[in-house]
C-alpha cells in the first residue's frame, strides 16, 4: 500500500487540517508521523558541539599568513622580471652597439626617423592611458609589490629621461632611439601588468 499525502503535506500541497484527518485513518501515514517525532526526539537529546577554544583567531591567523605568503610570491616573480628585462637592455645596449660602426649605418634617414617618431609618440600616448588607469591600483596594492613595482617604473623614467638627453644632441641615432623604443615597451607592459593584475 502506498500513500503519498505525507509527501504532499513535507511539500506544503496540503494544508495541516487535512493531513490531521487524514492521518486518523492512514496507518501508513501515522507511522511515518511517529518516526518523524522520534527522530526529533533523539536529535534533541543530542548535544551540540562546542568549537575547539580560539577556532575564529586560528582561522583568521592562517587566513593572513596565506595572503601574506601569496603576495610575497608576487614580489619574487616581479623582481625576477625586472632583473631579466634590465639584463636583456643592457645585453642589447653592450652587444649590439659596438658592431655598428659606421657613422651613417647608425643614423635614420628622415622618412625613417619621423616613423620612428611615430612610434614613439604611439607609446607616450598609450603610456599616459595606462599611467590614469594604473595609478588607483597600485594604491590598493600591498606595500611591498606596491614599492617594487615604482621601483621598476622609477628605473625605466630614469632610462627614457637618458635616451632623451642624448638624443637631444643626436636625434637621428639608431641606438639610442632603439633603447628608447625598448625602455617604452617595457615601460607600457609594466602598467599593463598592474591594470591586468588580480589583487
Amino acid at each position: 500500500m502506498s500513500c503519498n499525502w505525507y509527501e504532499q503535506r513535507e511539500t506544503g500541497e496540503l494544508d495541516e487540517e487535512a493531513f490531521q484527518r487524514h492521518v486518523s485513518e492512514c496507518d501508513l501515514c501515522r507511522e511515518k508521523l511517529r518516526q518523524d517525532e522520534q527522530l526529533l526526539a533523539l536529535a534533541g537529546g543530542l548535544k551540540q558541539p562546542t568549537p575547539p577554544p580560539f577556532l575564529w583567531e586560528q582561522i583568521e591567523v592562517s587566513l593572513h599568513a596565506e595572503k601574506r605568503g601569496s603576495g610575497r610570491t608576487w614580489i619574487y616573480r616581479i623582481a625576477a622580471v625586472l632583473v631579466v628585462s634590465l639584463g636583456i637592455g643592457g645585453a642589447y645596449v653592450h652587444f649590439d652597439a659596438p658592431t655598428q660602426r659606421s657613422t651613417s649605418s647608425s643614423l635614420y634617414s628622415p622618412s625613417a626617423l619621423e616613423k620612428v617618431r611615430d612610434r614613439e609618440r604611439e607609446y607616450v600616448a598609450a603610456i599616459e592611458e595606462l599611467a590614469q588607469a594604473a595609478g588607483p591600483r597600485l594604491d590598493e596594492m600591498d606595500l611591498d609589490l606596491m614599492l617594487l613595482y615604482r621601483d621598476k617604473i622609477q628605473t625605466i623614467d630614469t632610462q627614457i629621461a637618458r635616451c632623451l638627453d642624448a638624443l637631444h644632441n643626436n636625434p637621428a641615432n639608431t641606438h639610442i632611439r632603439r633603447y628608447l623604443l625598448l625602455a617604452l615597451q617595457d615601460k607600457r607592459q609594466t602598467l599593463q601588468e598592474i591594470v591586468q593584475l588580480e589583487l
